[in-house]
């Protein structure tokens, strides 16, 4: 008894410890949008998260919610509707639950 009960709390706990997600420097780029000049940063936070996306599928992890959606953005502001439609489009593939918000985004491109 006493046995399986410390198994179990290890293999709980080690398997707590596992990161599902590889956030990068997805919280920072939300927070630039948040300051006096949001696009002054939105090309150099747009290129960061877009490398971080090909390292985490390199690497077979999934991308974190909203990351796609958030590049989409930064495209955005950036004057690059083509690329926002894409990266909203994949954000509305990975994570179904969000096809109806990124459809909207869709919709105010054109």
């Amino acid at each position: 008894m006493k046995r399986s009960l410390i198994l179990f709390v290890i293999a709980v706990t080690g398997c707590g410890s596992r990161q599902i997600y590889d956030w990068g420097s997805y919280e920072s780029s939300v927070q630039h949008l948040y300051s006096e000049k949001p696009t002054a940063e939105a090309a150099r936070d747009r290129d960061q998260l877009i490398k971080e996306v090909r390292k985490t599928l390199d690497s077979k992890k999934q991308v974190p919610p909203g990351k796609y959606a958030q590049i989409g953005y930064l495209s955005y502001l950036c004057g690059d509707s083509a690329s926002a439609r894409q990266y909203f489009e994949q954000e509305k593939t990975a994570y179904p639950e969000s096809a109806r918000f990124m459809d909207s985004l869709i919709a105010r491109l054109r």
